[in-house]
């Protein structure tokens, strides 16, 4: 996924979209947010956390 944001000097930056959906609680909607492309495997548990406490409700 590439990055809408563009800026006159520089190419958009890739990103990587993480859904986060509970496999205990189908009632509970999936959530998406996007990161930087690659960040995943640096993230640690609580930015993940913070990630999902933004994510909206995927559509």
């Amino acid at each position: 996924m590439i990055a809408t944001k563009k800026t006159k000097t520089s190419f958009p930056e890739p990103a990587d979209i993480i859904r986060f959906s509970c496999e205990s609680d189908n009632s509970e909607p999936a959530r998406e947010v996007t990161t930087r492309a690659g960040l995943l495997e640096q993230l640690t548990e609580s930015e993940l956390k913070a990630l999902l406490n933004i994510a909206p409700r995927a559509p």
